[in-house]
C-alpha cells in the first residue's frame, strides 16, 4: 500500500518517468520558493493548495497539504468522471541536518481508475554548495483497459514538470528583486552617513606664535 493511502490497484506500480536538474540556486532559497509557489503564472493548473498537518518530528518538518489541479484528461475519460479537477494529497518532509527536502504526493480524485505517485527531492549539490539538486520521479497505476492512457499521462506529467521549474525559477527570482528593492534605499544611505567626515564638537584652538 502507498504512504498515502488509496486502493491498489490491480497492475503493479510502473515508473515511466524521471527528470534530474540543477537550479543555480542555494538549497535554502529553492526549498523556501516551494512554500511560496502558488499560485504561479508558469503553471496556473494548481487552482489551491491547503495545509492540513504539520508538525517536527526528530528535528524534521512534516507538513501535509491537499492541492486542487486541473488535468487534461481527454474526452473520452473526462465524460466518465465529469470533472477535470483533481485531488492530490502531498506530504514532505524538510530535514536541516542533511539539507533534503522530498515531497511525495499521489491523486485522490479518480484512483480507482487511475494512480499517479510523485516524488521529488531537493538536495544541496554536493559538488557546488550554491546549487541545488533536483530529482523527480512518477509512477503510474491504471486500470483495466487504461493503457492507451498512459502515455499521455507521461506527456502531462514531463509538461507540468517544466511548469514546476520555471514556477520555483520565478519566485525566487522575485524573492530576489523583492531584497534588492528593499536593501536599496538602506544600504547606500548607511554606507554614505559612514563614509561622511564626522564634525568635531570641539572648537579649533588658535595657533601660538
Amino acid at each position: 500500500a502507498s504512504e498515502l493511502g488509496g486502493p491498489e490497484l490491480i497492475f503493479a506500480a510502473m515508473k515511466i518517468w524521471e527528470a534530474t536538474h540543477v537550479f543555480d540556486h542555494p538549497w535554502q532559497s529553492v526549498t523556501a520558493a516551494n512554500w511560496r509557489k502558488y499560485p504561479n503564472p508558469f503553471n496556473p493548473a494548481v487552482l489551491s493548495t491547503d495545509v492540513i498537518d504539520r508538525k517536527v518530528e526528530d528535528g524534521k518538518l512534516i507538513t501535509n497539504r491537499i492541492i486542487r489541479t486541473e488535468f487534461k484528461l481527454p474526452a473520452w475519460l473526462r465524460k466518465m468522471v465529469g470533472d477535470t479537477s483533481t485531488l492530490v494529497a502531498e506530504r514532505s518532509v524538510v530535514d536541516l541536518s542533511t539539507q533534503t527536502m522530498t515531497l511525495h504526493s499521489k491523486n485522490i480524485s479518480y484512483n480507482n481508475i487511475l494512480t499517479i505517485e510523485e516524488t521529488i527531492t531537493y538536495s544541496m549539490d554536493t559538488t557546488d554548495a550554491s546549487k541545488t539538486v533536483m530529482t523527480q520521479e512518477a509512477c503510474v497505476q491504471c486500470g483495466v483497459g487504461l493503457g492507451r492512457f498512459e502515455s499521455q499521462v507521461t506527456g502531462t506529467i514531463a509538461a507540468n514538470a517544466t511548469k514546476g521549474r520555471q514556477a520555483l525559477e520565478h519566485v525566487i527570482e522575485k524573492f530576489e528583486a523583492d531584497f534588492r528593492e528593499f536593501t536599496h534605499g538602506l544600504i547606500p544611505a548607511a554606507v554614505v552617513a559612514a563614509c561622511e567626515p564626522q564634525q568635531s564638537s570641539t572648537k579649533p584652538q588658535p595657533a601660538t606664535l
